[in-house]
């Protein structure tokens, strides 16, 4: 019946974030992602964060290619 009309379930996943195509990433939450693939040796590309992340093009510009080479650093 109209069990399958109530609206609860999507506005509780909006309460807490949901999905990752519901709006914006924290900036936080992409550097962190970033600095890990460091961590594991990768080589992740700035410009790739920046296409993914648009809004914070200008932070992960600014900041990634350093925590980039923190990580290197802190890496050996």
């Amino acid at each position: 019946g109209d069990a399958m009309i109530e609206p609860e379930p999507t506005e509780d996943l909006h309460l807490k974030g949901g999905a990752p195509d519901e709006g914006p990433e924290p900036f936080d939450r992409v550097a962190e992602e970033f600095a890990e693939r460091c961590r594991r040796g990768e080589s992740p590309s700035v410009e790739d964060y920046e296409a993914r992340h648009p809004e914070h093009a200008r932070k992960i510009r600014d900041l990634l290619p350093t925590v980039a080479l923190l990580e290197r650093i802190k890496g050996r």
